[in-house]
C-alpha cells in the first residue's frame, strides 16, 4: 500500500515503517525487482525498521542510497505501570509460597511459540528445583493446554495487562522459547519479555538477540537450542546476581518515552529541511 501513496508523495517529508516480514525469499526476490518499490523509494526521506536483521536487510538493498535515512525504531513499554513489587508481596497476591522458584511464560499454548519446549524444560527442572511453571494467555482450543496440565503446570486464560504485574514480578525468570526462524527473527525482542525486563525480571528467550549486544548479558540468557532452555533458566535460578539492574538496562532502550524522543528528533529534522 505504501508504494502508490510514496510514488505521488514528493515535495514533503515521507517517513515509511516496515514490521519485518523480509525473511520470506520470494518477499525477498519480489524486493530486488520491484520497479514499483525502486520509484517510492526515490521519494521516501527516512525508513524505520524495528529489528537489527531488518536494518542489514535493506541497508543491502538501499546500497550506496546515502539519502534515505535508515533508522532502527523498536516498540516501546510504559515503565510506569510494569514496575518492580515486593517479591515476596508479589507472591502473595498470585497465591504462590514464598520458597517457590517461579518460571513464567505468557502467550498462546502452541509449538510455534515455543510453549512444548518450555514445558519439557520445566519437567526437567522438577526433578532438581522447588519450582512452578505458570503459563498466561492461552485459548481454549490451544493444542498444548493438556500437556501443560499434565506436567503440572498454572495455566491461566488471557488477563488485563495490569493484572500481568504481579505474575511478572513474582517469577525469578521470565521464558519464551520459540526457535522457528520466521517467528523470531521479524518479531524482534517481543512485547512481554519487555514488560518483564521492566518488573526487573531477568529473560530466557531466542529473541534476546534483539536486544543491544552490549548489554543483553546484564538482562537474561541467549539459549542456543530446544535443550538449552533448561541450562539456561538453571542458570539464572542458581546464580540470578548478575540480572538485579535489568530494568534499569533495559530502559535505557525500550522505555516509551525514549523511543517517543527519538521518533520526534528524527520528524524535528525533516520538518526543519522542508519547513524551516
Amino acid at each position: 500500500m505504501y508504494k502508490p501513496i510514496a510514488c505521488l508523495s514528493k515535495n514533503m517529508p515521507l517517513v515509511i515503517t516496515s514490521h519485518g516480514g523480509r525473511y520470506n525469499p520470494l518477499m525477498r526476490l519480489i524486493d530486488r525487482i520491484d520497479l514499483l518499490a525502486r520509484i517510492a523509494f526515490k521519494n521516501v526521506d527516512c525508513l524505520l525498521v524495528d529489528t537489527q536483521a531488518e536494518k542489514e536487510y535493506f541497508s543491502r538493498i538501499l546500497g550506496d542510497d546515502k539519502r534515505i535515512d535508515l533508522q532502527l525504531t523498536i516498540v516501546g513499554v510504559d515503565f510506569d505501570r510494569f514496575k518492580p513489587l515486593n517479591k515476596e508481596r508479589a507472591k502473595e497476591i498470585v497465591r504462590l509460597p514464598s520458597q517457590k522458584k517461579v518460571i513464567l511464560y505468557v502467550g498462546r499454548l502452541y509449538k510455534l511459540k515455543g510453549a512444548d519446549i518450555i514445558i519439557q524444560a520445566f519437567k526437567t527442572l522438577k526433578k532438581k528445583y522447588d519450582v512452578e511453571l505458570i503459563m498466561i494467555g492461552y485459548h481454549q482450543n490451544d493444542p498444548l493446554i493438556k500437556d501443560a496440565r499434565a506436567a503440572g503446570a498454572r495455566i491461566i486464560p488471557v488477563i488485563p495487562q495490569e493484572q500481568l504485574v504481579p505474575y511478572y514480578n513474582a517469577a525469578d525468570v521470565f521464558v519464551t522459547a520459540s526457535f522457528e526462524e520466521n517467528v523470531v527473527a521479524p518479531g524482534g525482542i517481543g512485547m512481554a519479555p519487555i514488560e518483564a525486563l521492566a518488573c526487573n525480571t531477568p529473560v530466557v528467550s531466542p529473541s534476546l538477540r534483539h536486544f543491544p549486544q552490549d548489554d543483553v548479558e546484564k538482562v537474561g540468557k541467549i539459549p542456543q537450542s530446544p535443550e538449552d532452555v533448561a541450562k539456561c533458566i538453571a542458570g539464572i535460578l542458581e546464580d540470578p546476581t548478575p540480572y538485579h539492574n535489568c530494568r534499569r538496562v533495559a530502559r535505557r532502550y525500550y522505555d516509551w518515552k525514549v523511543v517517543v524522543d527519538h521518533l520526534i528528533k528524527i520528524y524535528d529534522k525533516l520538518f526543519s529541511k522542508y519547513y524551516g
